[in-house]
């Protein structure tokens, strides 16, 4: 039960960093908006995975704490996305839904 709340805690907690972190690189994107067709945003999904990376020295480094934020921040700000009004698409369904059971066919002779 400890193991499960200390997860979940440890992933709230690293959210609200990334919420943060993210918020103040989007600040910097927004200033130079003006030059640009489409407002952008910061990619979400690379800006966790580089924060992952990073989460370990950013806690037992005290050193180079300002050099790894510094760091992050660049990131995000450098792989950013489009922010595209109106766009919506439907979802293709390549298989529908079974009736019945799902069943699954061997490539074999069985040997019995």
């Amino acid at each position: 039960m400890n193991a499960v709340l200390q997860d979940f805690y440890a992933t709230v907690m690293i959210a609200n960093l990334h919420a943060v972190l993210i918020k103040d690189a989007q600040k910097t994107i927004d200033k130079e908006d003006a030059k640009r067709k489409y407002p952008m945003k910061v990619n979400k999904n690379k800006s966790f995975g580089k924060l992952k990376n990073r989460i370990v020295a950013l806690f037992l480094e005290t050193a180079n704490v300002e050099i790894i934020l510094q760091k992050l921040h660049d990131y995000f700000t450098q792989n950013i996305l489009p922010e595209r009004k109106g766009r919506t698409f439907e979802r293709v369904r390549k298989n529908g839904p079974s009736k019945g059971k799902f069943k699954t066919y061997t490539n074999f002779k069985p040997a019995f």
